[in-house]
């Protein structure tokens, strides 16, 4: 093989090499480029649903606080009924839950967002703890409408009944996280 012709076919396989290694290297920043935007993507959407969910976490924790409050304390009335006590607190079980009736339109709100914004498995989360929290507040309510008519309230179905609604909360915490934590949105149980 002659030197002009080894020389011509290394210029070949040269440029054919460099011409390969270049488009290796542009499909491989496109790619890269693709999979920032989409990273991108799911952050912009994670965000809006991460502050829905803590806007119903807080306001459900919230509500549930004052039924749980205002039960320890109707558990008290109930005992101290014929005292002076008696009458102060009655008075600041019903106030307690009166502020927990009045959040009862901020969550079911709130948990309108949260169906907006969620996947299914959230959205059926949020749903189940707000229905077990309303019967944990009519469970209350009647307690106190036993109270007030002098009958002795039976709490035992409210102390059930908070605990389940505690349990919901959780279940609805831990969708929540596993929500989250998946940047493609699937479910990873």
């Amino acid at each position: 093989m002659d030197a002009g012709l080894a020389a011509v076919l290394g210029a070949a396989v040269g440029a054919a090499g460099t011409g390969s290694a270049a488009v290796i290297a542009a499909l491989l920043a496109r790619s890269q480029g693709l999979l920032q935007v989409h990273a991108e993507h799911q952050r912009s959407i994670r965000e809006p649903r991460k502050a829905t969910y803590v806007a119903f976490a807080e306001a459900w924790y919230k509500q549930h606080s004052l039924i749980t409050e205002a039960w320890a304390r109707l558990e008290v009335a109930a005992r101290l009924r014929g005292t002076p006590a008696y009458e102060e607190i009655a008075s600041a079980v019903e106030r307690m839950l009166d502020q927990a009736e009045e959040t009862r339109n901020e969550i079911r709100h709130l948990g309108s967002a949260v169906q907006i914004e969620g996947p299914l498995w959230v959205s059926l989360a949020a749903l189940k703890s707000q229905v077990e929290q309303l019967e944990h507040l009519h469970l209350l309510q009647e307690g106190v409408t036993a109270l007030r008519s002098g009958t002795s309230p039976d709490l035992r179905p409210l102390d059930a009944a908070g605990l389940k609604a505690a349990a919901t909360y959780e279940d609805f915490l831990t969708a929540v996280s596993d929500s989250l934590g998946d940047p493609v949105g699937r479910r990873r149980r």
